[in-house]
């Protein structure tokens, strides 16, 4: 065999203590949303770690992005560069969050474009309260609470197609799994990935190609709402 469930665990463990694996509580990120995809064939290993998320730093929409975090074998270029950002969501003529508005929607925007969709804007107060995300109590609407308001309806525009990480995971290597969710390390309590079980399945999984290894004993927690920390910094 060329690559065992030790390889693909050391480089997860490598790239937690390089700062190159997603930290779901990032000071700098709000964090929205996440896909994991994994690809293998008798050769070649890959983990694809998909985040929606927004810088804090930019209120605009160029804050909004999805990070493509890629491991394996077989993965071209740089642990972490600007390949791995994907901006796909626009203004669509209004400004959604023009300068000096604090980060919060403009009322004179009405929708943006995600990709090649024209995505409405939401302002109603119960349609972000059914997904447990707070508005100001004047009605205006920060841009995390906003980017989570589109979750999970429109996530699919978010993540990246193998046209657009094709410079970093072979075309034709053969996807095996994907998951909404799962159980993530804890980076900023010292947590790695091999000490988690989520990943020493996945990592079997792709040693062996049976899928069925993973079979996850303990609660995802991916959801925002258990990383409070994320973006505050």
């Amino acid at each position: 065999m060329p690559f065992t469930e030790q390889d693909i665990l050391a480089q997860l463990d490598e790239a937690a203590a390089n700062y190159t694996f997603p930290m779901l509580d990032n000071g700098y990120l709000f964090h929205g949303d996440q896909q994991l995809t994994l690809f293998r064939d008798g050769r070649r290993w890959a983990m694809l770690i998909e985040i929606i998320a927004w810088n804090n730093r930019l209120p605009d929409l160029g804050g909004l992005f999805t990070i493509a975090y890629t491991y394996g074998n077989c993965i071209n270029g740089a642990a972490m560069d600007n390949d791995h950002f994907f901006s796909f969501a626009a203004d669509n003529g209004t400004p959604a969050f023009p300068a000096g508005t604090g980060g919060y929607l403009s009322p004179a925007a009405h929708s943006i474009r995600v990709r090649n969709s024209v995505i409405p804007l939401r302002r109603d107060a119960e349609h972000y309260a059914a997904r447990g995300i707070r508005t100001e109590a004047d009605g205006r609407i920060h841009y995390a609470a906003f980017m989570r308001g589109l979750l999970p309806e429109y996530a699919r525009l978010f993540w990246v197609t193998r046209a657009d990480i094709a410079q970093k995971l072979p075309a034709d290597l053969p996807e095996i799994l994907t998951m909404a969710a799962w159980r993530h390390p804890d980076l900023a309590g010292e947590e790695l990935p091999g000490q988690t079980d989520t990943f020493r399945q996945l990592a079997r999984v792709l040693a062996t190609g049976e899928v069925a290894a993973y079979r996850p004993a303990t609660l995802p927690n991916t959801h925002w709402a258990n990383w409070p920390e994320g973006g505050k910094l």
